[in-house]
């Protein structure tokens, strides 16, 4: 079953489902990593029982090269002629059998076990965050300046959404006000407001809410403690919402989607 493709635009909005679609990607690393630590080990004890066999078959090949009756006179017998020859024929049969096999053994220890050790280490070592982190992340960070330098590429760089990323919205509860992470889309055609909570509150079980946009109104900076605040107001709540944006940028980019305006003096 094949995954999904990683975008390296997808890392600017960091959106649940891409570090959904990543994590996939890390536990498939990780099962491949270890199914071959898995071949490479079951191999090399192959490997080595085979050499040791071969070792034995080689040992009881000389020995029987080696081996001369005591004979009796000036002459071996007949049959002890026969014996002696087939034992220097049954020991060179054993010795050939044995080259080839540890030509075998060779063959598939630099053929096979070699580059897959080789790949596992310099391929998926690489790819796993760690000997290479530093020049990993410098090149990463290179990578998103020059992406957000680009007109091009913005934040609302997905086909269907006109606005996505991550907001803080407030929420009121029996215990005092919070601020719940959600991750959120809006779509401008039909004015849908989608908030995905991606930080689940002690003791509460939230779900994606879907919403339609009447509003968007900037929050004055003396109105709350909070920074990079807008007002949202929707057909399916009687209050406002109160979000939060990342940054003053994030939150100019959200209320230029949702039409927003400046609050009333």
């Amino acid at each position: 079953m094949g995954h999904p493709p990683l975008e390296f635009s997808d890392c600017y909005s960091d959106s649940p489902d891409f570090r959904e679609r990543l994590k996939c990607y890390e536990n498939e690393l990780e099962k491949t990593n270890k199914f071959l630590k898995d071949v490479i080990k079951d191999g090399n004890n192959v490997i080595n029982a085979i050499k040791e066999y071969s070792l034995g078959v080689q040992k009881f090949s000389q020995t029987l090269q080696s081996f001369q009756f005591d004979f009796i006179g000036d002459t071996l017998t007949d049959d002890e002629m026969n014996i002696a020859e087939s034992f220097r024929e049954f020991a060179g049969l054993l010795q050939d059998v044995e080259e080839g096999r540890m030509m075998l053994v060779q063959n598939a220890c630099d053929l096979l076990i070699k580059p897959l050790e080789k790949f596992r280490k310099e391929q998926i070592g690489f790819t796993k965050t760690r000997n290479h982190f530093e020049s990993t992340r410098e090149e990463m960070e290179e990578l998103m300046k020059r992406m957000k330098g680009s007109a091009q590429i913005c934040i609302r760089h997905s086909q269907q959404a006109t606005m996505e990323g991550y907001l803080y919205v407030q929420e009121k509860w029996a215990l005092g006000v919070s601020w719940i992470k959600y991750y959120c889309k809006y779509f401008k055609d039909n004015k849908q407001f989608i908030m995905m909570p991606v930080e689940q509150k002690t003791g509460t079980k939230q779900t994606t809410a879907h919403l339609t946009l009447k509003s968007c109104v900037r929050r004055k900076t003396d109105s709350t403690d909070k920074r990079f605040c807008f007002d949202i107001e929707t057909n399916e709540r009687c209050s406002p919402v109160l979000l939060q944006a990342i940054s003053e940028v994030n939150r100019k980019q959200w209320m230029e989607a949702m039409d927003g305006k400046e609050p009333v003096s």
